[in-house]
């Protein structure tokens, strides 16, 4: 296959991508009113089975990609912190085990969030952060909250695993105490 060819080909399949992502954003546009916020959400997650609008995938994978080189995760973290609503800080303060509930928590971040993510131009002249905003800032911080949870489980999990080969290395794989 000659450069030409092959630059073609590529200029072909680049075109096809960017058709495909283009045909998205008309079906998202539909839904851009702030009373319509939690369906756009749904929207952009989308459903189960079959994908009815081509290039959400395109654009959900763009945007896992985005996300660590963006550093989302950390800024979402620190400002759960700064709001005093961090899960495990919950959990330390109530002296539980369980879980805090995200409804009841994120949307105390929500002005911390806006400042870190977009600045002081996020607030209407009132100091005020618009209504429209605050659903997709939940939005960013449960997708941390969520990862911050699974991550925990999964420590959770493995921490029987840790302590026995702790034990096993303290006893010798024997049973017997090496150390006497």
């Amino acid at each position: 296959m000659s450069t030409a060819d092959s630059l073609d080909a590529s200029c072909f399949i680049l075109r096809h991508k960017l058709l495909g992502l283009k045909s998205f954003f008309p079906y998202k546009g539909l839904l851009d009113t702030p009373s319509e916020a939690s369906q756009q959400e749904k929207f952009f997650k989308g459903g189960r089975g079959e994908d009815e609008c081509p290039g959400r995938d395109k654009w959900r994978s763009w945007i896992a990609k985005q996300w660590d080189k963006w550093e989302i995760h950390p800024i979402v973290i620190r400002c759960l912190q700064e709001a005093d609503v961090h899960p495990i800080s919950i959990m330390v303060a109530g002296e539980s085990l369980e879980w805090p509930n995200s409804t009841f928590c994120l949307p105390s971040a929500t002005p911390e969030l806006a400042r870190a993510l977009f600045g002081p131009e996020a607030f209407d002249s009132k100091g005020v952060l618009p209504a429209k905003f605050r659903q997709h800032l939940v939005s960013i911080g449960q997708h941390s909250w969520d990862k911050l949870r699974r991550r925990i489980n999964n420590q959770k999990d493995r921490i029987h695993l840790l302590e026995e080969s702790a034990m096993a290395a303290f006893t010798g794989g024997d049973g017997v105490p090496i150390f006497r």
